[in-house]
């Protein structure tokens, strides 16, 4: 999932208009993406300054001219989970279920996918456009 998602990022900027997508990772999966996304693509990078331990949103936000990567964890600081508003809502299937749960039914978004670990970019520009 994080290949297609990191993928996903580099290629999104020049086919969409608008277009917010995020993810939900882990630390290693955070470090995966951070290192495969080509983030000179972007006008404003913002990545949470304390990376630990625990699960992050990671967004990339195409908002016409505007490119944006973020970071930030799921939690806030008295650790409770946080709401993000994005038009695409990406989770592993390894993701736990109460987070699957949060993320699903407290999250505002257009489209929710649960991906399987081993997901191919193709398939998942499939279910986005499902």
């Amino acid at each position: 999932m994080i290949e297609a998602v990191s993928k996903l990022f580099n290629e999104h900027h020049s086919h969409e208009e608008k277009l917010d997508i995020t993810t939900i990772v882990n630390v290693y999966g955070l470090k995966a993406i951070t290192n495969s996304v080509d983030l000179s693509l972007y006008d404003e990078v913002s990545i949470e300054d304390e990376v630990g331990q625990g699960l992050y949103f990671v967004s990339s936000v195409i908002n016409g001219d505007s490119k944006m990567f973020f970071v930030e964890s799921v939690q806030d600081s008295e650790g409770e989970l946080k709401i993000d508003d994005t038009d695409v809502l990406i989770v592993s299937s390894f993701t736990n279920e109460d987070i699957i749960h949060h993320a699903s039914h407290e999250c505002s978004h257009d489209k929710f996918i649960v991906a399987e670990h081993n997901i191919s970019y193709s398939d998942l520009l499939k279910a986005i456009k499902n």
